[in-house]
């Protein structure tokens, strides 16, 4: 109990210590696992937007690098640190407009984020004309 209100207190500050008063629409601020428990994700705020970034990787991870990067460039890089979520708004309901990195295939698409009454997101991630709903578990 007294880690999470540590949590929220520390998120309720901006860069230089001051309290900031926060918004409904940054309820999706914190950090989640995966469905299969490979990662960490940390939901963050930049200006008016919403981004993720892995932030621990499980040792147990068939993947500790970003080796299905479609840039050769960043294949080597570590995974831990690396954006995964990037350009959500809230409307209203969810945070939409947003790309969604997936490290374990290479691939980018859009999302849109909702988060449910018990503080999980449910991401939907659209390839195309194909779509998936991951649960993400708010930790």
């Amino acid at each position: 109990m007294m880690k999470q209100w540590i949590s929220s207190f520390l998120s309720s500050q901006d860069n230089s210590g001051k309290l900031q008063a926060k918004t409904s629409t940054d309820r999706i601020l914190g950090r989640y696992i995966n469905e299969s428990a490979d990662f960490h994700i940390a939901i963050l705020k930049a200006s008016d937007t919403y981004c993720g970034e892995l932030v621990w990787v499980n040792p147990n991870c068939s993947l500790t690098t970003d080796q299905n990067n479609p840039n050769r460039y960043l294949r080597y890089r570590q995974l831990q640190g690396i954006p995964i979520l990037s350009g959500l708004t809230f409307n209203g309901s969810c945070w939409g407009e947003g790309k969604i990195y997936n490290p374990l295939d290479g691939k980018y698409g859009e999302c849109e984020v909702t988060l449910t009454a018990d503080g999980d997101l449910h991401v939907t991630i659209r390839y195309s004309l194909l779509s998936t709903t991951k649960v993400w578990r708010r930790i």
